[in-house]
């Protein structure tokens, strides 16, 4: 893998984020950002909320014999711990599905705002290559796509999720398995907002994987970075459209060819 094309690759987002800044596409950042905040504000409100039951119900129910009632501290801090513990494992789990189960589904509902902001991104680089398309078209096309694009990514994470799962059970080789689901969201981010652009150009799915195929350093290093930030609190409340306008303007610049 070539760290010059991986830098260059994940140097995309910064210049996504200064051309997201510009007027000609302010307005265009509305919808994706609003949605992306009442999406992840209720999923995590109803999750903290599902969770909050079950942790806090623990050791209330319980009654110690008499003989033991010199341990009540000890027993209280016990749960207490486990508690606590419970609380970080949520907290993991949340950040986890922040930055892939999430993400996914919230491309279905805002995938049309999507293609229009990848039209307008790219018009500001150079004359359109194909006719823009009515709101009606841009609905179609872009829900269609992003289904191919969830089988694709249901079709494959449920196996790299058992391949992490077991090694991660093998000492030492434990380490690896972060590290392949890192680098399986890192793929799957970047074919995430670089087939907009790819859709919009008139290109097929299969068509678009086998150019990022050809194309891993840059691939990766735009994906890696955008992986990174989209588990982040409140900087991945603005993730999506930036990275909509860098990956398409990856694609301009690097891929389409």
């Amino acid at each position: 893998m070539s760290i010059a094309e991986f830098s260059l690759g994940a140097s995309y987002l910064q210049k996504g984020w200064q051309l997201a800044k510009q007027k000609e596409l302010r307005a265009y950042l509305v919808a994706p950002i609003l949605f992306n905040f009442v999406f992840f504000s209720v999923m995590i409100y109803y999750v903290i909320g599902m969770m909050s039951g079950l942790i806090s119900g623990i050791g209330e129910d319980y009654v110690l014999p008499s003989y033991l009632e010199w341990s009540q501290s000890i027993i209280d801090f016990v749960f207490g711990a486990v508690e606590v513990f419970l609380w970080l494992v949520v907290g993991l789990i949340l950040i986890f599905f922040v930055g892939s189960t999430f993400t996914m589904i919230t491309h279905l509902f805002i995938a049309p705002f999507n293609g229009i902001l990848a039209e307008q991104a790219e018009a500001t680089q150079r004359e359109l290559r194909y006719p823009e398309h009515s709101l009606r078209q841009i609905i179609g096309r872009t829900m269609s796509r992003e289904f191919q694009k969830l089988k694709y990514w249901i079709s494959r994470s449920i196996p790299v999720l058992i391949i992490a799962f077991i090694l991660g059970l093998i000492p030492l080789v434990q380490l690896a398995s972060p590290v392949i689901w890192y680098a399986f969201g890192a793929w799957m981010m970047a074919i995430q907002y670089i087939d907009i652009a790819a859709d919009n150009n008139g290109l097929s799915f299969e068509e678009t994987l086998a150019i990022l195929r050809q194309n891993r350093s840059l691939i990766y290093g735009f994906g890696g970075l955008v992986m990174i930030l989209t588990i982040i609190p409140l900087v991945n409340l603005v993730i999506i459209p930036v990275a909509v306008v860098g990956a398409t303007l990856l694609w301009v610049d690097k891929l389409q060819s």
